[in-house]
């Protein structure tokens, strides 16, 4: 869309069967990355689009996967149940960093993963495991000044009930320290941002009250 609001292009990316978008970011080679998950191909697994900046990617209708010059397009299934990809920053080392919830099917409740994936190729670099004993979520990220990561999302394994879950972990996605900030009501954060201070502003739901809390940095 211009700066008048017209159209100025459209893409469909169909898999086949049902295939949802939670992110897309500008990348530095003034491309963009969408991140979702897809139904198209076996199991609920996370989907990751590369395109140019015409919003073209390569040909994915064998697999879901392909390769192309300065596009891809990658199906991410986790080891341990199905997979939903929600965010995706661009680091500045130039990788990605994409946050996924998977469904542990052996203890029917969710953790959450971080990947690292390459950003010529969309091939995973490592993932890391963040969950306690109940089901654990994350929905937003940002890197943060000193080169790690700001996490922010729902926990219920350390109270009843959704509590604030804020995790702050290294530049190599290994946990420093978490916040988790409980008020007697359900608590989902959606979104977190690293003031110009240093400090860390979540925002999400309080027993259905928008709520914002300031965490030192």
């Amino acid at each position: 869309i211009d700066v008048l609001g017209n159209e100025q292009w459209s893409k469909t990316f169909d898999g086949g069967i049902i295939d949802l978008a939670f992110d897309v970011l500008q990348t530095s080679d003034g491309g963009y990355i969408i991140v979702g998950e897809t139904h198209s191909f076996g199991e609920i697994k996370g989907w990751i689009i590369k395109t140019d900046n015409n919003g073209n990617t390569c040909d994915y209708s064998g697999d879901g996967n392909c390769q192309g010059e300065g596009t891809f397009a990658v199906v991410y299934e986790s080891s341990n149940g199905y997979s939903r990809l929600w965010d995706v920053v661009e680091t500045s080392d130039n990788s990605y960093f994409v946050i996924a919830s998977q469904l542990l099917t052996s203890a029917n409740s969710y953790d959450f993963l971080l990947l690292k994936i390459k950003s010529t190729n969309g091939n995973l670099v490592w993932e890391k495991n963040f969950g306690g004993t109940g089901s654990d979520y994350v929905y937003s990220m940002q890197q943060t000044y000193d080169k790690g990561y700001i996490l922010a999302g729902s926990t219920d394994s350390f109270n009843p009930g959704n509590d604030y879950w804020v995790i702050k972990t290294d530049s190599l996605g290994d946990e420093q320290r978490h916040y988790v900030i409980d008020r007697g009501l359900a608590e989902t954060a959606f979104d977190v941002h690293q003031n110009y201070l240093g400090d860390y502003l979540v925002v999400g739901d309080k027993g259905g009250d928008v709520w914002l809390v300031a965490i030192d940095g």
